[in-house]
């Protein structure tokens, strides 16, 4: 039986993609890139699709074990990487990475075998030491034989290479057509909202984007973005980094399965964001949690600022 050899392609722009760049960028970034490449090697046999076992109780468990990774941490990644349309979730029991069919190659031993003794052949037929006479191969070497077996391999090469283009075109052009698609509805939903809403979908990627704005309701994040002034970034960031607001580390138990743009943006919330209350923590949450203030954030508030949030509503 003949063996067969995988290889995955990195292609040179591969850092410069928008969303590997998006990615790197967050907080452990370059952790999520390291998934996102173990991913591809796990899934490179199945032409870049994982299958759900059932060993773990969901299927980012079952990755995280398989790849000996921190199960938040492959979370985050299949988010970002569902976000930027880099993984496709066919079923709850199967996940097809978009761009592994593109940088993949194989080769069985037998076309590996013969592909090293034809490069032996052609070095040994070109002179040596400045000697006319060529160093012919011995003769156990069956070349009639070669030649016979090699007609057949590469009518079925032919035909494969044929089926693939064709297959990888039409995988191209779904792929377009979505992407097209996505990036329109994108937009529309873009020009409707206000920069916060907009610089709230693109940096807090673990909770659910917003897509429409009411008067009522842009009245109230205009009145407190207009506190937080610059760092409305950062304050987002936080919220990001959070793996009780996301509901990364499983407590969050209001209803939801974690936090969302509304209850970040209720006054009180916001103070007790801006104040620390929900960061990571070392020690379990049973412990009394510590009160943490970051200098730089609040150093901007004053007591009259945070009860003048209190004042707003968003319900």
């Amino acid at each position: 039986m003949q063996k067969k050899y995988f290889w995955l392609k990195l292609k040179k722009d591969f850092f410069n993609q928008k969303g590997i760049k998006k990615m790197r960028k967050m907080p452990n970034g370059d952790t999520y890139v390291i998934i996102y490449l173990k991913m591809q090697l796990m899934s490179i046999m199945d032409n870049g699709t994982l299958f759900y076992e059932g060993i773990e109780e969901d299927f980012a468990s079952e990755i995280a074990l398989a790849l000996d990774e921190d199960e938040s941490a492959v979370r985050t990644t299949l988010k970002m990487l569902e976000h930027c349309g880099l993984v496709e979730r066919i079923s709850d029991s199967e996940l097809f990475l978009t761009k592994v069919p593109e940088v993949i190659g194989s080769e069985t031993d037998k076309a590996s075998a013969m592909r090293k003794r034809r490069a032996e052949e052609k070095i040994s037929k070109e002179p040596q030491n400045n000697n006319v006479t060529c160093v012919l191969p011995t003769v156990t070497k069956c070349y009639p034989e070669i030649e016979l077996e090699q007609e057949p391999n590469s009518e079925i090469k032919e035909d494969t290479d044929k089926k693939l283009y064709s297959e990888r075109k039409e995988k191209e052009e779904k792929e377009k057509k979505e992407a097209k698609e996505a990036k329109e509805e994108t937009k529309s939903i873009s020009e409707d909202l206000p920069k916060e809403a907009v610089l709230f979908n693109s940096i807090c990627l673990s909770l659910p984007p917003v897509k429409k704005m009411t008067e009522l309701r842009r009245e109230k994040v205009q009145a407190a973005s207009e506190l937080l002034g610059d760092e409305i970034e950062t304050f987002f960031s936080r919220v990001e980094q959070s793996d009780f607001l996301t509901g990364r580390n499983g407590e969050w138990n209001t209803g939801e399965t974690q936090a969302n743009f509304d209850w970040i943006m209720k006054p009180d919330n916001i103070a007790h964001i801006l104040q620390g209350r929900y960061d990571n923590h070392s020690e379990k949450r049973s412990n009394p949690v510590k009160k943490r203030q970051n200098p730089r954030i609040l150093s901007s508030f004053t007591d009259e600022d945070l009860m003048d949030l209190s004042k707003f509503s968003l319900y």
